[in-house]
């Protein structure tokens, strides 16, 4: 079955400054974005705050549960900055996760799900399905 995917930090506000909280959280982000930068020309949309996000990617060959352990550890150690960011900005996980198939599992081990709470963050599954079927 072929699934892949990402977790991401999102800490996003008009008022954030996109260099500080590089230099506070001690990560380079993957992406960032600021207000008023063109997200969608088709659609004519700009982007309604500052945006700074760091990802992790993982496809087939990795178990989500272990990728999502490492970068949950990764997040831990940066965990005093989170709350204090929390305060302040909007800061929180997605999980994007894409199947070629309609049916789709995942376990996530219970220590891997008290890190994910010990950090205090809201969490979000995102998932898209192509519908496929095996033979």
């Amino acid at each position: 079955m072929s699934i892949s995917g990402s977790f991401t930090l999102l800490i996003r506000s008009d008022r954030l400054n996109l260099d500080d909280i590089t230099n506070s959280i001690g990560l380079k982000p993957t992406g960032s974005k600021s207000k008023g930068e063109s997200i969608s020309k088709a659609l004519n949309q700009n982007m309604r705050d500052n945006l700074w996000q760091y990802q992790v990617k993982y496809d087939e060959s990795d178990n989500p549960n272990n990728v999502l352990d490492e970068f949950l550890s990764l997040l831990t150690t940066k965990s005093e900055f989170i709350q204090k960011a929390s305060k302040e900005y909007e800061v929180y996980l997605t999980w994007f996760l894409q199947s070629d198939y309609a049916q789709i599992g995942v376990v996530l081990e219970p220590d891997v799900l008290k890190k994910l709470a010990d950090l205090k963050l809201q969490f979000e599954l995102h998932i898209l399905s192509w519908g496929g079927v095996e033979d």
